[in-house]
């Protein structure tokens, strides 16, 4: 697999910042989500509170992201379908995944920041939490050639401040994955953008290919199943 580093690109004049509107979602709920996930995981271990019913969350995700029965490992412990469908998933071995489904402009400019472009135009400093090391890539799942983008997420300022020692030690990698569905000409797209996040919880080192693909093993994402 072939990655380009991040880095800016020094012949473009600097342009005025703008967050989308995924962003504030990764960082008010999403954030939320991820720390009671870090303090469940060091805290009570395999014990994992679910937010809502888990078998309506199941029906949920069953809709927009077709899969086979989750692993005992893997549990959805939060929906949320405020301007989109999210849903936030523990997985015991160490990792919480989010999956976002988008359907209107927002989702589709999203998807051209981030993924259809050399250089990704992702914020790295949200003030709270920043994103460092990021690297594009190419992760084969399924038969499927889907683009990530790697880096690992560091806590400042207050929320770095609240977080416990213990909990932040167990912060590693992150990945955003393009999961959106292709499309065939003529056709339109019933999601214009379908965003994977995957987080490290226990350990340290950059998430795998392997890791991706055990992951998503149980859902639908390419043909070659």
């Amino acid at each position: 697999m072939s990655e380009a580093q991040w880095s800016p690109d020094p012949s473009e004049a600097p342009k005025k910042k703008s967050f989308p509107k995924w962003v504030w979602f990764c960082g008010g709920g999403c954030l939320l989500a991820l720390i009671v996930g870090i303090v469940s995981l060091v805290f009570v271990g395999n014990m994992i509170k679910k937010a809502t019913d888990p078998a309506l969350n199941d029906a949920a995700l069953q809709a927009v992201l077709p899969h086979d029965p989750l692993p005992e490992e893997m549990t959805i412990n939060f929906h949320a379908s405020i301007g989109m469908e999210q849903f936030t998933l523990m997985d015991t071995r160490g990792f919480q995944i989010q999956f976002q489904f988008h359907g209107n402009a927002d989702g589709a400019r999203a998807r051209e920041q981030m993924f259809q472009k050399d250089v990704p135009e992702f914020p790295k400093d949200l003030g709270v939490m920043s994103f460092e090391d990021m690297t594009k890539g190419l992760v084969e799942v399924q038969g499927r050639e889907l683009t990530v983008i790697r880096m690992r997420l560091q806590f400042s300022g207050i929320m770095g401040s609240m977080m416990p020692e213990e909990a932040k030690d167990q912060v590693g990698s992150m990945m955003w994955v393009d999961l959106t569905p292709p499309t065939k000409e003529g056709e339109d797209a019933e999601h214009t953008l379908v965003l994977g996040q995957i987080t490290r919880l226990r350990g340290k080192g950059e998430i795998t290919d392997d890791e991706v693909r055990e992951l998503l093993k149980p859902f639908h994402i390419g043909t070659k199943r």
